[in-house]
C-alpha cells in the first residue's frame, strides 16, 4: 500500500479543535456519552470506559479511557471500529488525540492503525496497513497524531485499531482516547480556512 507520508502532527491541546466534518467515517469518534461502537479484542485483559475529561476542554463532551490490565510484559490491546461503507475516495486521513496519564509508573504507547477490507464486514483483508506515530508515557497533556493511507482499488470497508501497548508487567496502563477521525483527504479541515495555523506544528 502506498503511504502518503506518516507525517507526525503531534500537538498539545491548548483549546477548542475546529470539529468534526459532514464526511466524517467514524461512529461516535469523540466519546461525547459512551463509547457504543467501539470493541475491545481481549476483554480479559482490558477494557473501554466513558471519561469526562475531553480532550478540546467540552463539558459537554468527554474521552474513552482504554485499559490494558494484563499482568504480563509487551502486551498489545485492540479496540477496533469496522467501518463499513468507504466512499469512493481511495485516500485517506486518520488518527486521534490521544492522553497518557502524567507522570504514569507503567510505560507504554498509543497508536491508530488502519487496515482496509474487501468486505463490509471486516473479515477479508487487502492490502497492507498504517500506523499513525506513537505517543509514549513521556508526552504529557493531550497529543495529536494523524497520518494518512491510500486504500487499495478493492477496499470497500476500513476498520480501525486503537491500541494500548503496556511494555511493564504489573501495573494497569489507561490512555484516554478523543477525536478519533477517518476522512477523505479531500476534504480534510487543515484550519488554515481559518485564518490561522493553529492545527499544525
Amino acid at each position: 500500500m502506498r503511504n502518503l507520508g506518516c507525517t507526525l502532527l503531534m500537538i498539545v491541546a491548548a483549546g477548542p479543535g475546529t470539529g468534526l466534518s459532514a464526511q466524517e467515517l467514524v461512529t461516535n469518534g469523540t466519546f461525547n456519552v459512551n463509547v457504543d461502537h467501539w470493541i475491545v479484542g481481549s476483554p480479559v485483559i482490558g477494557d473501554i470506559t466513558h471519561h469526562t475529561l475531553d480532550a478540546d476542554g467540552n463539558p459537554l463532551s468527554g474521552s474513552a479511557v482504554i485499559t490494558n490490565s494484563s499482568p504480563n510484559s509487551d502486551v498489545y490491546l485492540a479496540t477496533i471500529q469496522c467501518i463499513p461503507a468507504l466512499p469512493t475516495d481511495r485516500d485517506y486521513v486518520f488518527g486521534a488525540t490521544m492522553r497518557i496519564g502524567d507522570g504514569t509508573v507503567t510505560t507504554g504507547q498509543a497508536s491508530v492503525q488502519i487496515w482496509f477490507w474487501e468486505d463490509a464486514n471486516c473479515t477479508t483483508v487487502v492490502g497492507g496497513t498504517a500506523t499513525t506515530p506513537a505517543v509514549t508515557t513521556s508526552a504529557t497533556g493531550w497529543n495529536r497524531v494523524r497520518t494518512t493511507a491510500t486504500a487499495p482499488a478493492s477496499a470497500v470497508a476500513a476498520r480501525l485499531t486503537l491500541w494500548n501497548i503496556k511494555d511493564d508487567a504489573g501495573a494497569e496502563l489507561g490512555i484516554h482516547y478523543d477525536n478519533v477521525t477517518l476522512r477523505p483527504v479531500a476534504i480534510f479541515d487543515d484550519g488554515f480556512e481559518t485564518g490561522h495555523t493553529g492545527a499544525w506544528s
